[in-house]
């Protein structure tokens, strides 16, 4: 995303779609898959990695991947003519997009809000239920952690670290609080420390 980005507008005018250049105004926010941060530099980590964007909670956003190895079987595409490509595509897809609606159980959120837990509760089974429960779990305890954490820190360093991630946040050229630059580059062996 880091090198894709740089020059999207440009790339994005060239498409051949109307109306394609005003794509970017639309997009988000742009962020790496967490399988394939790793093969980016230090700086692209911090600055595209998922963990530090807003509402972004702990998706990996590997899901096209998991799509396209779902793809594979049932035959090559490569020898078809583009309207049975197009068929077959259309196939495989709408039964992938099928079978996630399928898993992901009963659509709780036409309940009323004040039923909704215990309503869950009663259908742990289904996946998206689980997720839901899991989350409102984990945001508890990393909520109840982050509390016990800042009540050892001086009020001025938290207020300090919250107005850097909120500038931050609103203006990405600015310096990124989650970079560490790397201190040194010496090993233990290359100091004669081993």
């Amino acid at each position: 995303m880091c090198q894709w980005s740089i020059n999207l507008r440009k790339r994005l005018s060239e498409f051949p779609l109307e109306g394609a250049e005003c794509l970017d105004d639309k997009i988000v926010a742009r962020m790496v898959p967490k399988f394939h941060l790793a093969a980016h530099r230090q700086e692209c980590r911090a600055d595209y990695s998922l963990n530090y964007e807003p509402g972004a909670g702990r998706r990996d956003m590997e899901g096209p991947e998991r799509t396209w190895f779902g793809l594979q079987g049932g035959g090559s595409t490569k020898d078809q003519g583009p309207g049975y490509w197009s068929d077959a595509m259309d196939d495989k897809l709408g039964h992938w997009n099928w079978s996630k609606l399928v898993r992901l159980g009963i659509h709780f959120y036409l309940l009323p809000s004040d039923i909704k837990y215990q309503y869950l509760m009663s259908i742990v089974g289904s996946l998206l239920a689980k997720k839901y429960l899991n989350a409102v779990q984990q945001a508890d305890l990393h909520e109840e952690e982050l509390g016990l954490i800042n009540e050892d820190l001086p009020i001025a360093c938290v207020a300090s670290w919250k107005k850097m991630i909120a500038t931050w946040e609103n203006d990405r050229s600015s310096p990124n609080p989650y970079y560490t630059p790397m201190m040194s580059t010496e090993t233990n062996t290359s100091i004669g420390f081993l």
